[in-house]
């Protein structure tokens, strides 16, 4: 339903009305958004990266081979949690997508630290783990991605969280 314009009403305390400051870039196309700073015509050598996400709720990565990865044109490095740089990382209470900031080791808020950045085990389907690809598109970062052959171990879950409860019930991390 279309309604008549109502202009607005000049108040004087409560309720008045500011100017949008960033209103005359936005309605021209001026303004500038997340996106507009990671084109590729602005950063030519910009990279790409893709992460693992676990296909299974409850799982651990026994071994992969990345070399039909790292052979694939366009694809610049392939990290696992084997590499130095990660294994030399402290356990964090944070993961790269699990909504919160990611902050330094002495800094945390919580008193548990339980994940790797870049573990080999995963806590929930799409969990972030294991390996990743930094390529010169995301197209040939999700290729090198699925080109990755890998043996998973899965392990037990419960999705009820009363039954998630239980003395029997597997634990989300057992070496905790």
């Amino acid at each position: 339903m279309i309604e008549k314009f109502k202009p607005r009403v000049q108040r004087k305390f409560v309720g008045g009305y500011r100017p949008k400051l960033d209103g005359p870039d936005k309605a021209s196309g001026r303004a500038q958004y997340a996106d507009d700073l990671t084109l590729k015509s602005r950063f030519p050598d910009m990279l790409f990266a893709k992460i693992l996400r676990s296909p299974y709720p409850s799982a651990r990565i026994k071994k992969f081979d990345k070399s039909k990865a790292e052979a694939l044109p366009g694809v610049v490095a392939v990290m696992t949690y084997l590499d130095p740089e990660f294994t030399s990382l402290k356990l964090t209470n944070a993961g790269w997508t699990d909504c919160v900031d990611t902050v330094t080791w002495d800094r945390m808020m919580f008193p548990f630290r339980d994940r790797r950045v870049l573990g080999e085990y995963a806590c929930w389907v799409g969990d972030e783990m294991g390996i990743a690809v930094a390529a010169e598109t995301e197209d040939i970062a999700d290729r090198a991605l699925k080109l990755i052959d890998i043996e998973w171990e899965t392990r037990p879950f419960v999705l009820d969280p009363i039954e998630a409860m239980g003395k029997d019930a597997p634990l989300v991390h057992p070496d905790l």
